[in-house]
């Protein structure tokens, strides 16, 4: 009795599947799909996770969460969620950020095509990002979680060099120049930090005008920065 219910189980969760597997087949022929997508694989990077795991009682999850602490950048999540996988997902207010999060096998297994999201392992999904605008939006959503915008300087830093190495590259192609510095932590326990800065007056202008931030806050210190330095350089 209880592998016919199994086998009837199975079937349901396989039709399931399939008509969630042809919705997001039909929405990628939306305006806009490439970006959106990226914006979203951007802010899981960033500021998210995209894992499975086996319960006590050997039930799969499968989950996708997002923890930003911008709420403009969490309505925009949930906007293109919507846009891209069809799910209206529901705003959790912490106590300093936000939450959202859902279990979905097969928005699960969608991501996943799109590389590792680990902090350790993460890449850039350059096969996503085949447009100019794509890559934007991924940038933007990336630097939107893990950015840190000072007077003089747009900082990120992270444990996966290879990550930092290959957004360094990227933003070459906005015209767009860093450095790359590595920080080892006292700990021998701690994983060594490897942090990108854009410094230079005309790269972070670039970075501006090109690509800029959703995050509201990082927003306008870069805009106060840029437009103090140019005060400066007319004055002088």
């Amino acid at each position: 009795m209880n592998e016919v219910l199994s086998q009837a189980a199975k079937r349901r969760w396989e039709k399931v599947r399939q008509l969630q597997l042809l919705e997001i087949c039909e929405r990628k022929k939306l305006n806009g799909y490439l970006e959106k997508k990226a914006f979203l694989i951007g802010c899981l990077m960033g500021d998210g996770s995209v894992f499975h795991y086996t319960d006590k009682n050997f039930k799969d999850h499968y989950c996708i969460s997002f923890y930003p602490d911008s709420l403009r950048v969490t309505k925009l999540y949930v906007k293109y969620f919507y846009e891209v996988y069809g799910i209206k997902l529901k705003i959790k207010q912490e106590k300093n950020y936000f939450s959202v999060r859902i279990k979905n096998r097969v928005i699960y297994d969608d991501l996943q095509n799109c590389g590792p999201f680990d902090s350790l392992h993460w890449s850039i999904p350059l096969n996503d990002l085949s447009s100019k605008k794509a890559k934007c939006a991924w940038i933007s959503a990336f630097f939107d979680c893990e950015a840190n915008v000072g007077k003089r300087m747009i900082q990120v830093q992270s444990v996966n060099c290879q990550g930092i190495l290959a957004i360094q590259r990227l933003l070459q192609e906005f015209s767009i120049e860093s450095k790359t510095y590595v920080y080892v932590r006292k700990k021998k326990s701690w994983n060594v930090n490897y942090i990108l800065c854009i410094m230079k007056k005309e790269s972070r202008v670039n970075y501006l005008n090109e690509i800029g931030f959703n995050h509201p806050k990082k927003q306008y210190r870069l805009a106060i920065s840029c437009r103090d330095r140019i005060i400066r350089s007319v004055h002088r």
